[in-house]
């Protein structure tokens, strides 16, 4: 039957791209799954050469894939184009809720606090500090005989997580819905989330917890349930980790001064769910004993046992410090970052649709330092009038843009666009390359700015250059296409993105030929290191010393405008660095604007 399905129906593929720091996880898999659920079609998303069934929430975990990668949704069957458009733009939506609740978990002080007591560094999963004995969390089980079966146990667990809003009870709801209908002992239950739980990829371990919570929810309704023991006394918790449905009871006690989870990942629901109650909270991964008084500060990553008084002291200092200081970067946020020595530094926003850039102007953005145009492009090809609306909405908000030009392709492509599959898709048809695999697409996008800008001055960047070539053509096209279409472009500047370590050795020829750079610090440091971002285990570090020399070799032999837009730009371990060699225009997301702006002021 399925053979004849396949004969009989179209098959239709779509581009989505995981724009969320969380990577492709537990919560927004689940939602997705829920409204795969609706079609009667098939559905598979694909990604790295695996093919998963996309109403399966086990199967489309083990995916794998992080921030930025690409996956491609097939749908095939009855009414499968609907459900492209419609599950395409679900997708989309359920990705930007997610990335919303991504926590930047740097420090917002560059100076750490300096204790008399000697200090154990942590890992921060909620910034502030808290001084308060330690309490290591127990756990009582108790057992009473309900008679129910486990199906009718599953049954009543489902029922009680409908009655939950957050996302993470909703991925378990659907969790509990990929239980087989066999599994009707609890040995058959028990083998059945150690299997799922051993299935999960490496950088999802951390979601045995969920697992283990929704065992648990089943469980109790047969009669055997967990009690916590919580303190009696303002104290910092400890456990292992959280399960997610532990956390409200946690947080609905006054006791709780602070959590500290030794078995546990920044990425874990137990993390995002103690982020999104604001507890103060790390990880630390050594055992503390019950009642030793202890300053948990998360700011300075620093866990001090047995504070002197002097410390207490200190801590509390910087405590008020930090609340007048959020307070200040909030009302001053439209204000100009001038540091102590007078130097001005432009703090711009990098944006990717006409919500981010309303976000950008409220939390006090100068202008836009890097429009990601691909969002238009995700969905469907986006006709030259919808671009240009869309174009001039944004437009309107700034006197300062800077829009990149179509930055896709590589591991994974646009449906409408043809680009062979590449062994090594991080070193092929991306960026400026697409100019000759896609040059209408290019040509009708250019002509969009062009008419959008109603002859406001605007920048242009392309992206991924490495030789003084790729760009002379980049822009002799752009020319082009302002003389087919009889446009007047005197006003707008044409400039790159630095990303290739070619670009930095030949700095003084293409000074010849551009009117601004953007340094694109995650490529650059990609390229660097030889590391492809997102790696699970080696790391692009872009706060090592020989790539902040690349970085200070770039802003003192570019004798054009620069900025920077990547992640580098808003780190503050770096921030006072990248001002003392000369950089005086960032470009950062719009939430870390303020406290960025805050910072430049103590520079």
């Amino acid at each position: 039957m399925k053979i004849l399905k396949n004969l009989l129906y179209k098959k239709y593929n779509h581009l989505l791209i995981l724009d969320t720091p969380n990577g492709l996880h537990l919560r927004p898999v689940a939602k997705f799954v829920s409204i795969a659920k609706e079609y009667e079609c098939d559905i598979h998303l694909e990604f790295d050469g695996k093919i998963k069934d996309a109403k399966n929430i086990n199967s489309i975990l083990e995916l794998e894939a992080s921030y930025k990668d690409k996956l491609t949704l097939h749908t095939q069957g009855k009414n499968a184009k609907n459900a492209l458009d419609e599950l395409s733009k679900a997708f989309e939506k359920i990705i930007k809720e997610d990335a919303k609740k991504a926590v930047d978990n740097t420090p917002s002080k560059t100076t750490q606090t300096v204790y008399t007591t000697k200090s154990i560094s942590l890992t921060p999963i909620y910034q502030g500090i808290t001084i308060a004995p330690v309490f290591n969390l127990k756990v009582t089980t108790q057992q009473n005989n309900t008679n129910l079966s486990i199906q009718e146990a599953i049954a009543l667990s489902i029922k009680e997580l409908e009655t939950k809003d957050e996302d993470i009870f909703e991925a378990q709801k659907e969790l509990l819905n990929s239980i087989d209908q066999e599994i009707d002992t609890l040995q058959k239950l028990q083998e059945y989330i150690d299997t799922q739980i051993a299935k999960l990829p490496i950088n999802l371990k951390s979601k045995a917890i969920d697992y283990q919570d929704i065992q648990n929810s089943i469980l109790s309704h047969m009669g055997i349930t967990q009690n916590l023991i919580l303190p009696s006394h303002p104290s910092i918790l400890v456990c292992e980790d959280l399960l997610p449905s532990q956390i409200k009871e946690i947080t609905s006690s006054p006791n709780v001064a602070g959590v500290i989870l030794q078995k546990a990942s920044l990425s874990s629901h137990s993390a995002i769910l103690l982020r999104s109650y604001g507890i103060v909270s790390a990880i630390y991964d050594k055992p503390l004993q019950d009642e030793t008084l202890v300053i948990l500060d998360t700011l300075s990553h620093t866990l001090v046992v047995n504070p002197s008084q002097d410390d207490i002291n200190t801590a509390n200092s910087s405590l008020k410090s930090l609340q007048n200081r959020q307070q200040q970067a909030l009302q001053d946020r439209n204000n100009q970052a001038i540091t102590k020595q007078g130097k001005r530094i432009t703090v711009l926003a990098n944006i990717s649709d006409h919500n981010s850039a309303l976000q950008a102007k409220e939390m006090g953005a100068e202008g836009v330092g890097l429009l990601r145009s691909e969002f238009m492009f995700t969905s469907h090809l986006p006709s030259l009038q919808e671009q240009v609306d869309i174009y001039t909405k944004i437009f309107t908000l700034f006197d300062n843009i800077t829009v990149r030009t179509l930055d896709v392709g590589g591991d994974k492509n646009l449906p409408y666009i043809d680009i062979p599959k590449e062994e090594n898709p991080f070193l092929g048809i991306r960026g400026i390359r697409l100019l000759d695999v896609v040059p209408q697409l290019i040509s009708t996008q250019l002509l969009a700015i062009y008419k959008a800008s109603n002859n406001k001055p605007i920048k242009i960047m392309f992206p991924m250059v490495s030789t003084t070539d790729e760009f002379i053509k980049a822009k002799e096209f752009a020319l082009q296409v302002a003389k087919d279409n009889n446009i007047d472009i005197s006003h707008i500047l044409f400039g790159m993105m630095i990303e290739t370590p070619l670009v930095v050795f030949n700095l003084d020829k293409f000074d010849k030929l551009v009117d601004f750079y953007s340094i694109g610090s995650n490529d650059l440091a990609q390229y660097s290191f030889a590391i492809q971002r997102g790696h699970p285990s080696l790391v692009c570090d872009e706060t090592n010393p020989e790539f902040l020399n690349l970085i200070s070799y770039i802003i003192k032999h570019a004798n054009k405008p620069l900025s920077i837009c990547g992640e580098m730009a808003s780190n503050p371990k770096v921030l006072k660095q990248l001002i003392s060699m000369g950089c005086d225009t960032i470009s950062l997301s719009p939430s870390t604007i303020p406290t960025i702006k805050e910072e430049i002021r103590d520079v």
